[in-house]
């Protein structure tokens, strides 16, 4: 899989985050806490970002959200945060494998997926429900 990507504005601007491995792309975007938080959204983005990508590194066939469930408590036990009171991301995952493209979509951020004979568009709707 060939991965490429371009960030406008550049990361040390933005509380978005990506992330590849040889066969996955992980795309977050961060985003600040309503009350005031000691941890800044580009800061749980990163740490969430980095857990992710290693854990898609060591267990390539694991499942996507359970990959990402243990990151999220990785995460939260790292910068010490609690819901509500900390800043958080969206987060999207594409990862190939052998035989399928495995996606996971967290939060308003789209996968757009082409195929020879159609786009797919994934989203995670639950917001709108």
């Amino acid at each position: 899989m060939d991965i490429t990507h371009a960030q406008l504005p550049p990361r040390a601007e933005s509380a978005d985050r990506v992330f590849t491995t040889p066969r996955a792309a992980v795309v977050l975007d961060g985003a600040t806490a309503f009350t005031p938080s000691a941890v800044s959204a580009a800061t749980y983005a990163d740490v969430l970002g980095r857990r992710l990508t290693h854990l898609l590194r060591s267990e390539s066939s694991a499942d996507l959200a359970g990959c990402l469930s243990a990151s999220i408590e990785y995460t939260v036990a790292e910068l010490d945060v609690c819901a509500g009171g900390a800043a958080s991301s969206t987060v999207s995952v594409v990862r190939e494998t052998e035989h399928t493209v495995d996606v996971l979509v967290l939060g308003d951020s789209p996968v757009v997926v082409h195929t020879t004979e159609k786009t797919h568009t994934l989203v995670d709707d639950r917001l709108d429900r």
